[in-house]
């Protein structure tokens, strides 16, 4: 099988894929298929990924994402519920959601890489997941808009609060964020200035390129001290905006921008 703008296609020489019934499988008709391949915890350490089977019992169009779709993924558990039992399977994502396909997998400092062949189911619950689907910078998409790939990495890196852009988060679960980007693919809530958010960071896949205050102090400055904990924060410059942000890379680079709410401890 293949990934073509969020949507699994059947390519007959796949030797992975296994189906009762019709061979010419893509969009909805890839209910029943059957998959192997491994379990990722988004590292390319062999000692962190298994082998796993999984179905795909659901797939519907992505609402949000045209031609795209959402697969609900149940994988194979390790051992049977009781002796003699036969395969069981449990939902891949939380409450049994869906999750999209997006190319590629990542490395243990957080880089998205693209190989060929290789594509990650990304739940709704995950870094992945939002990025993909509810901030619409799906990488299968790169096609129709070439700006989503990259902006899709950065999105990773402002999720995560990876400033440094070398896998090290920042912020916690739950974290609330306005994001928008220089390409209009997501833009800024009008409401979010009148709610306390303020203007935090602009972004590449490398990370922050600047910045005005950090999304939870405690995790970027050393404790009792106003230093940031890691050397290379004390590299980002600063900025207020992201028509600040634009004016210091450059018109012609695209870049992904957050507004959060400052906590006790940020910069004023």
């Amino acid at each position: 099988m293949r990934l073509e703008r969020g949507a699994l296609v059947h390519d007959a020489a796949s030797p992975s894929l296994r189906r009762g019934g019709d061979a010419d499988a893509q969009g909805g008709q890839w209910t029943g298929i059957k998959l192997r391949g491994v379990f990722d915890r988004c590292t390319l350490d062999p000692a962190m990924t298994f082998p796993i089977s999984a179905r795909i019992v659901d797939a519907t169009p992505h609402p949000k994402l045209p031609g795209a779709w959402e697969y609900r993924v149940e994988v194979q558990t390790p051992e049977p519920s009781e002796p003699g039992a036969g395969p069981q399977f449990a939902p891949l994502c939380k409450e049994g959601k869906p999750a999209v396909v997006v190319p590629g997998r990542w490395d243990e400092r957080g880089t998205h890489r693209r190989e060929e062949g290789v594509f990650s189911f990304a739940c709704p619950e995950t870094v992945a997941g939002k990025c993909a689907s509810s901030w619409r910078y799906n990488p299968a998409a790169a096609e129709a808009n070439p700006d989503v790939a990259e902006l899709y990495e950065a999105c990773m890196r402002m999720a995560t609060a990876d400033y440094c852009g070398d896998g090290v988060s920042a912020t916690r679960e739950g974290t609330m964020v306005d994001v928008w980007d220089s390409a209009q693919v997501e833009t800024p809530d009008p409401d979010a200035r009148a709610q306390g958010y303020r203007f935090e960071a602009a972004w590449t896949q490398d990370g922050a390129v600047c910045m005005d205050h950090p999304r939870w102090p405690e995790l970027f400055f050393a404790e009792g001290d106003r230093k940031p904990k890691r050397e290379c924060l004390t590299k980002i410059p600063t900025c207020h905006s992201a028509e600040e942000a634009q004016a210091l890379v450059g018109p012609g680079k695209k870049l992904l921008f957050n507004a959060s709410r400052p906590r006790p401890g940020a910069p004023k």
